[in-house]
């Protein structure tokens, strides 16, 4: 939810999701963005163990800054999929 809804934290909760479909809308399209990314990039040469890579990567700049994301910590590229805003209004 944090990356469909990056201005809001932690996001909207499942009530809020079934009473607005927009917000429904972005959910989804953000979920379906990150696992179309996921499969194509599993897809490539060594796409698995890259996965993983980025993954303990991930983890341990993690366990750095105290378990928290914080400025300096760099997303992951599938964090920074493109979710569609135009339906939240």
């Amino acid at each position: 939810m944090r990356l469909a809804f990056p201005e809001q934290s932690p996001g909207p909760d499942r009530e809020e999701l079934a009473r607005n479909p927009a917000l429904n809308e972005v959910a989804v399209g953000a979920l379906f963005g990150l696992l179309d990314e996921f499969l194509q990039r599993r897809a490539k040469h060594n796409g698995v163990a890259k996965i993983f890579d980025e993954y303990g990567s991930r983890r341990r700049q993690l366990g750095r800054s105290g378990g928290a994301a914080t400025a300096t910590t760099t997303p992951s590229p599938m964090a920074a999929a493109t979710v569609p805003t135009a339906a939240v209004g």
